[in-house]
């Protein structure tokens, strides 16, 4: 089982082993600090990309009971992290043969929006055809990537598509056992991602506004992980 915890109150996504079913849970405590106060978490390993939560301490010690579970839902098929901005959390899944983004209310877990495009990504260990890049949040919208390289811009509002791409056929991606893993950065105007493409397109750089390309940087040892900040 692993967990990620992202707020105050906080998300907790867990995994079963056994089964490989999912479920995005949101506890809080009941002497929670209200949402008002609390941090974003809008993209791979928060907002400084360093695993480091700065916000308020969630509690000294755990009741007894354990933390009051404030709503609970199944989710489909990936290890792509649930991201977090003001009172929205995103989600990024698969469900069936479906790639499902998901924007719901931190409080109650109601659904605001949805956007979903069919995919035939596979693994090759056959243990989950999921994304594995989780979703960044930036200045309106939300950049999601696909393990068969599906790029997207989504309105972070509605939902609605701003731009894609197909990373896989722009650049003669080879297919590999575990997918493109890369989970989108962004500094000022640029989205960067590690493709691991090392014929075409190891590391890339796009418009995040167009999605139009910047640069790339050709037959580099860089593989399919997260990119290093370009700002420390």
């Amino acid at each position: 089982m692993t967990a990620a915890i992202i707020d105050e109150p906080f998300l907790l996504c867990r995994r079963s082993k056994a089964s490989l079913r999912s479920s995005l849970v949101l506890i809080c405590l009941l002497d929670a600090v209200p949402w008002t106060v609390r941090a974003d978490w809008p993209q791979f390993l928060g907002p400084t990309r360093d695993a480091a939560y700065g916000g308020n301490d969630v509690a000294e010690v755990w009741p007894k009971e354990g933390p009051r579970q404030l709503w609970r839902r199944e989710v489909g098929e990936g290890y792509a992290g649930p991201v977090l901005s003001g009172q929205t959390v995103v989600l990024f899944h698969r469900v069936g043969e479906n790639e499902v983004v998901e924007a719901m209310e931190t409080a109650t877990g109601k659904v605001r929006w949805t956007f979903a495009y069919p995919t035939q990504f596979r693994d090759g260990t056959r243990i989950d055809n999921g994304p594995r890049a989780t979703p960044t949040i930036a200045d309106g919208s939300v950049y999601t990537l696909g393990p068969d390289g599906q790029l997207h811009c989504l309105d972070f509002k509605t939902g609605a598509k701003t731009w894609r791409r197909d990373l896989r056929k722009d650049f003669s991606i080879e297919k590999k056992w575990h997918g493109i893993a890369c989970s989108p950065i962004i500094e000022g105007n640029t989205l960067f991602l590690i493709l691991g493409a090392t014929n075409h397109a190891s590391l890339a750089a796009f418009d995040k506004t167009t999605g139009s390309l910047i640069f790339r940087v050709e037959r580099s040892a860089l593989r399919r992980g997260e990119p290093p900040s370009p700002r420390r």
